[in-house]
């Protein structure tokens, strides 16, 4: 296991720039929500199939306490000629992998469902990389993740040295803005790009007052 996540965080991406995993990702397949997350983090376009999988791109680019990430990266071959590729591979910033899995809602799961986790965590455990699953309550909304991208769109076109970052959360530290927009203009003034805020917003340096009113509406 540990031989196939190293060779999965050193394959290079496609000349299309997409981080493919061991199983493909067919954009535009027929009755799924299929995208391609770009993810600065992974370095590579990242393939998804559903929008719960977009949503929890997103969480990983914005933890702080992930390094990288890669979807449907490795195989895991279980009893009677089955088969796993969990949803996501993750490689925290303390050098540890972990597996997971992404669902609707974990408390609706079958037993069998539930039994074939175990056994997934049973393979697993000699390489100690835990198996988590994660569902909605874990992710953000629609509208939320309708934000959340927005922001990072807009945050991330161009690269912030960690002077500029430190700086622009003073400056809005200082001034406590009310709304993204007021926060775009004590930047401006500042001498700062104002797509800094959107930077210092999904990278959570900076509480914006919106996103602050989605996580309550959740």
């Amino acid at each position: 296991m540990l031989a196939q996540i190293d060779a999965a965080f050193r394959h290079s991406p496609s000349v299309a720039n997409t981080l493919h995993g061991v199983r493909r990702i067919h954009q535009g397949a027929r009755g799924r929500s299929t995208s391609l997350f770009p993810s600065r983090k992974s370095g590579g376009a990242i393939p998804l199939e559903s929008k719960l999988e977009l949503a929890y791109a997103v969480v990983l680019e914005r933890s702080p306490a992930v390094l990288r990430y890669r979807t449907q990266a490795v195989h895991i071959a279980l009893p009677a000629g089955q088969s796993a590729f969990p949803d996501f591979l993750v490689e925290l910033m303390d050098g540890c992998f972990e597996l997971h899995e992404v669902k609707p809602s974990i408390a609706h799961l079958s037993r069998a469902y539930l039994d074939r986790c175990e056994l997934i965590r049973s393979v697993l455990q000699p390489a100690q990389v835990p198996f988590r699953l994660v569902d909605t309550a874990q992710l953000p909304n629609r509208k939320h993740l309708e934000w959340l991208l927005q922001r990072y769109v807009r945050g991330h076109l161009q690269v912030w040295t960690g002077a500029q970052v430190q700086l622009g959360a003073e400056v809005l530290a200082a001034f406590q803005p009310a709304s993204l927009a007021q926060a775009h203009r004590h930047l401006t003034q500042a001498g700062f790009s104002a797509q800094l805020a959107d930077y210092l917003a999904f990278h959570r340096h900076w509480h914006a007052p919106e996103e602050v009113e989605l996580e309550g509406m959740l």
